[in-house]
């Protein structure tokens, strides 16, 4: 049969379809045939639908006072600040305990994972930092999860924060499940393992330096040596020393103060014409005289003319012994002192010249975010500053 064949038939059936429509036309004022009235005419009231039977003439009710959804999971607290530090103290995550079997835990933290990339990660970041995509084009960043007082925050605060939200974060109790919620703090608690180690050896090595810095002024230490730029200088600035030497050298130049002395610091005698004596580390020489620093910090100007003999000590100011009844530990934390200092030394510093026993400072940068280093972490007073130029 040809195209053309086809063709014809079909618009012939068109046809008669449109005639017959067009012949046996309905009563458009008349409903259609009910084939399943069951179906079509509910027996209760429709939810919206009228109702003589409540004062209201609502069949749609409030549900009664203080009632509970069958199913439904009871928070007891509400959405205040002190409820939420209540929540911290009241509220133990389920997930966390020695008795749970380790495979449901690791599906626990999968979970969570998975609820934390879909809710979390767009304003949190893939870990924690406050980067991710929402943050990251315009929306105001989360803190880091890094921070001490997300750190500090308890399970059930944070419960308390992913129920109700807090500042820019909404809530997320209508779309998170309370079980899954859980599971989401497990994947927090391991983005912020990190940081927590982190934290807590800084808080071992605080109180090594603090226990460090005692014994440094227990042993004398300080009557020659010095620790910041705007002390008066009297022996080697530890600052820089720790700088020159790896941790095993400095617990030798400590143990064996002779064996290695630093050039500028090997102590030198002047016995003079007029019978005095001057002792101390030489900081300038030329033809006419020597500039000497003594054990008070002072500097002293010494003709050569008026020298009558001048000896080098070839043994270091620093006494020998002088750790040997400590521990291990507390060489440690003295150790870890110098390092501390050092790592200070680090920092932008200004530059302290000692001009007639008088300090001059001289700032040597001019930008603005330096001078704010300076606030917050003051070397000196800003009086005693001299710039080169004017902060920007």
């Amino acid at each position: 049969m040809s195209t053309v064949v086809i063709n014809r038939l079909l618009l012939m059936s068109m046809v008669v379809l449109v005639l017959l429509a067009w012949i046996i036309r309905r009563d458009v004022t008349q409903p259609n045939y009910h084939f399943t009235p069951e179906m079509v005419f509910s027996i209760p009231y429709d939810s919206l639908a009228a109702n003589p039977i409540f004062p209201d003439g609502k069949t749609q009710q409030l549900p009664v006072a203080g009632t509970i959804a069958r199913g439904a999971e009871v928070f007891d607290y509400l959405n205040t600040e002190e409820d939420a530090l209540r929540a911290g103290r009241e509220l133990q995550n389920p997930w966390k305990g020695s008795d749970l079997d380790v495979d449901a835990l690791l599906a626990a933290q999968g979970r969570g994972r998975k609820v934390y990339v879909s809710f979390c990660l767009p304003c949190h970041g893939a870990v924690g930092n406050g980067d991710g995509p929402v943050s990251m084009h315009g929306f105001p960043p989360p803190p880091s999860l890094s921070l001490p007082h997300s750190l500090e925050m308890r399970d059930g605060q944070m419960f308390h924060v992913i129920t109700f939200g807090q500042k820019n974060m909404p809530a997320y109790a209508a779309q998170v499940p309370a079980e899954d919620r859980w599971k989401v703090i497990l994947h927090l608690r391991a983005l912020q393992e990190p940081a927590r180690l982190a934290a807590e050896q800084a808080q071992v090595t605080a109180a090594s330096i603090e226990s460090g810095r005692q014994l440094y002024e227990q042993l004398g230490c300080q009557k020659c040596h010095t620790v910041s730029v705007e002390q008066k200088p009297v022996g080697p600035y530890l600052g820089r020393v720790a700088a020159a030497y790896d941790r095993q050298l400095l617990w030798e130049a400590v143990k064996h103060p002779s064996k290695t002395i630093a050039n500028g610091y090997l102590a030198e005698v002047f016995l003079m014409f007029d019978g005095k004596t001057h002792s101390g580390f030489v900081t300038g020489e030329t033809d006419a005289e020597v500039t000497i620093r003594n054990a008070d910090g002072n500097e002293i100007v010494l003709p050569i003319d008026d020298i009558d003999e001048r000896r080098t000590l070839e043994k270091s100011p620093m006494p020998d012994g002088l750790i040997d009844d400590l521990s291990s530990e507390q060489l440690d934390s003295l150790l870890d002192s110098c390092n501390h200092w050092q790592m200070n030394q680090h920092r932008c510093r200004p530059t302290v010249n000692w001009k007639n026993n008088a300090r001059v400072t001289t700032w040597p940068m001019n930008n603005r975010q330096v001078f704010k280093e300076h606030m917050f972490n003051p070397v000196i007073t800003t009086d005693q500053l001299l710039w080169r130029g004017t902060p920007t």
